[in-house]
């Protein structure tokens, strides 16, 4: 299943030292840690949830964990609308 789609309204900014979500509709800028972030991208790149649990999930990190994660982490960027 597809990810998510980074709503129109979103604008990724990467600086050297960090990257910043800035949501242009409400003026909010946001700063969000690593996992986080290739969350964000990986929505922007139309992956699916699959390819990106894969991506999260290492030798020592549980698939199921990290799946919940990720539904928390989507969750948490729709209730702050920076998804369609």
């Amino acid at each position: 299943m597809s990810l998510p789609k980074v709503s129109s309204q979103v604008l990724i900014r990467q600086e050297p030292d960090e990257t910043y979500i800035i949501h242009m509709g409400t003026g909010k800028i946001y700063r969000f840690n690593e996992t986080a972030l290739a969350i964000m991208e990986a929505c922007q790149q139309g992956m699916t949830e699959g390819d990106l649990l894969d991506m999260l999930t290492d030798e020592e990190s549980d698939r199921s964990t990290v799946e919940e994660d990720v539904e928390k982490t989507l969750s948490r960027f729709r209730e702050l609308k920076l998804l369609e």
